[in-house]
């Protein structure tokens, strides 16, 4: 006799590869979804923040208007412009995005900047449209997974029976969760060789007049941020009136870590691209640390073994993150697709 709870779908990551498959099920009259992120705001890579007057994304997703359709589709509201744009550093910017390692392509900003598109406070629509009314969202992540018992404990003590579990959470996390030894043998030493690009996400709420510049790229080593993004000047209501906001990225691994200082040295940064005056008008802080954005090291053809394996157990493995495999917005929302018979019965 089973005493936990049964599910008939549990979503193990909350990404773009899974917001459609959420949309779906809840189209379909579905009902009985769990879907589980670590974050306490849903979402692997959004999450809307409001603190002080401002509106602060964990981070800022930019797409081509060729994308839009794509997230329009999904109930996201996108705005599309032309930004002011200032080149601080020429060089290999999307090399230097990807921790120097040329052959990898960062999925979250569009080749050029001549015309850039954003989402409009992603976090909210992805609680109120897409998990609003359907879907049960947890930020407890998985303790232990049974492949063959199909049951998953949550760290908060619960246990779950599911039919179907669609994985795209780290794949080397979720490895580690399985209880299976034979499949933990039999795949453990590829998944060690997984690396992950990671990305520092730090916002600064700021008083005073906002810049003129609404972008500003440096691509080289010189400077730990890689874009610098005035908020503000684009999506208005994201800071009060009389303070503009300000978000920079940096990009990290294993062989070029984060700075243990990187909010001061963000400062820093942002006062020498001419985006502050002084450090007194600084009235909001946020970073966020989001460890899986690209994927290298470990042998695809294995990888890709491994998500057939597992899908004969009803386990499917979707997106960057399940995957372990690079790839662009368009194929992380088209993802889906390859689950026709579970969205779709």
């Amino acid at each position: 006799m089973f005493f936990g709870e049964e599910r008939e779908n549990v979503i193990l990551g909350l990404d773009l590869s899974t917001i459609p498959i959420i949309k779906k099920l809840c189209e379909i009259g579905e009902r009985d979804i769990l879907v589980i992120e670590d974050s306490v705001e849903p979402g692997a890579y959004t999450g809307t923040y409001y603190s002080s007057g401002f509106v602060v994304e964990k981070m800022y997703i930019i797409f081509s208007r060729d994308e839009k359709p794509l997230l329009d589709e999904l109930g996201f509201e996108t705005i599309c412009l032309r930004p002011r744009l200032r080149i601080a550093k020429p060089g290999d910017l999307f090399s230097k995005i990807s921790c120097w390692k040329k052959d990898l392509v960062p999925w979250w900003i569009p080749s050029e900047f001549s015309e850039i598109c954003f989402m409009k406070e992603p976090g909210k629509i992805i609680k109120e449209r897409i998990l609003g009314g359907c879907a049960e969202y947890t930020f407890y992540s998985p303790r232990k997974i049974d492949p063959l018992r199909k049951i998953i404990v949550l760290r908060n003590g619960r246990v779950i029976k599911y039919r179907n579990l669609i994985v795209a959470y780290p794949i080397n996390r979720f490895f580690d969760r399985i209880s299976s030894k034979d499949l933990r043998e039999k795949y453990i030493n590829e998944i060690l060789k997984l690396k992950w690009i990671g990305l520092l996400s730090i916002s600064y709420g700021i008083r005073g007049r906002e810049p003129n510049w609404d972008i500003i790229l440096h691509a080289t080593k010189a400077s730990r941020t890689h874009i610098f993004i005035t908020v503000s000047n684009m999506l208005r209501h994201t800071a009060p009136q009389n303070h503009y906001l300000i978000n920079i990225q940096m990009s990290y691994c294993k062989d070029y870590p984060p700075p243990p200082d990187a909010i001061s040295r963000g400062v820093a940064e942002i006062r020498w691209a001419g985006l502050l005056d002084s450090e007194e008008n600084i009235v909001l802080e946020r970073i966020f640390v989001l460890h899986h954005m690209i994927p290298y090291g470990a042998d695809p053809n294995v990888l890709r073994e491994l998500k057939d394996t597992l899908s004969d157990l009803n386990i499917y493995l979707l997106g960057i993150r399940g995957e372990g495999l690079s790839m662009g917005l368009r194929d992380q929302i088209n993802r889906h697709t390859s689950l026709q018979g579970i969205i779709d019965p």
